[in-house]
């Protein structure tokens, strides 16, 4: 039986492996996107989510990822129905994955604003698979939030006029204002954000950017362990949290492993956000 803490750890893997594949560089090109394949081919969950979609649709992935224009680039001509997207993708990723196709080669066909190889590379997965990635990142969060809402309702009782949560499947006790998470998601998170406050001093940004990036981890880590949250304060510092990402240093160097921190940091804590919205 797949439980919660299944979901959350299936959850935390995807978005890994993914932005590993969305993060792809020029010296070592082919590697993350036949990894990724390889992952939602073999991850039960993943690959449930991903057939559920594209099961008896068909699409002719050509005709959605032109590479012969006249004008010399390629382009996409993406289909109004998500799910014939969705086949598309996974149609065209097949055929790059199973015949060994350069990703440098293809990527060229695609019109960039940047020369540089490594976000011509870039430009191209994210044109052609991030649509995917941002589909199953959406689905493991509606199964978390909805296998949490069944887990609150089998723990809670009613208890003068305030809820009290049995502990159960190491879930710590809660109250009016608290959050309902696990003590070793609670664990992962701190030392993510320990983590992530070392890792910012090694990443080219500014003295600005960086201290609002320290006081945005620091908020999240109080609220996270309060017993009296403000979902208002949690939400701020992880929308800031977020944003960062968008910061272009993040691309190379010390940057990448503080990009694949921040996503795992995200992934655990998106369920609690999505509960308290």
């Amino acid at each position: 039986m797949i439980c919660v803490k299944d979901y959350k750890k299936v959850s935390l893997d995807f978005r890994r492996i993914a932005s590993n594949m969305l993060r792809t560089e020029y010296n070592n090109p082919d590697i993350p996107l036949q990894r990724f394949k390889n992952y939602i081919d073999t991850n039960e969950i993943i690959k449930e989510i991903i057939q559920n979609a594209i099961k008896d649709v068909e699409c002719d992935y050509t005709k959605c990822f032109v590479t012969d224009r006249g004008s010399g680039w390629g382009d996409l001509n993406i289909p109004v129905n998500e799910n014939e997207h969705l086949r598309a993708m996974y149609d065209y990723m097949s055929y790059i994955v199973d015949n060994n196709i350069g990703i440098i080669n293809i990527s060229h066909n695609y019109l960039c604003s940047s020369r540089k190889i490594t976000d011509t590379i870039q430009n191209f997965i994210s044109l052609a698979f991030k649509p995917m990635v941002d589909y199953i990142v959406d689905e493991l969060s509606k199964i978390i939030l909805m296998e949490d809402e069944i887990q609150m309702k089998k723990i809670e009782v009613n208890a003068n006029n305030s809820v009290v949560s049995i502990a159960d499947n190491e879930s710590c006790i809660t109250s009016n204002n608290a959050i309902n998470i696990s003590q070793n998601d609670i664990e992962a998170i701190n030392n993510l954000i320990s983590s992530l406050k070392n890792t910012i001093d090694k990443v080219e940004v500014s003295k600005d950017e960086k201290e609002n990036f320290i006081d945005d981890l620091d908020v999240l880590k109080e609220q996270i362990n309060s017993s009296e949250c403000k979902a208002t304060r949690l939400k701020k510092s992880f929308n800031n949290i977020k944003s960062f990402l968008t910061n272009s240093a993040l691309l190379v160097g010390a940057g990448s492993t503080l990009a694949t921190n921040v996503n795992q940091l995200l992934g655990l804590v998106q369920p609690i956000i999505d509960k308290i919205s």
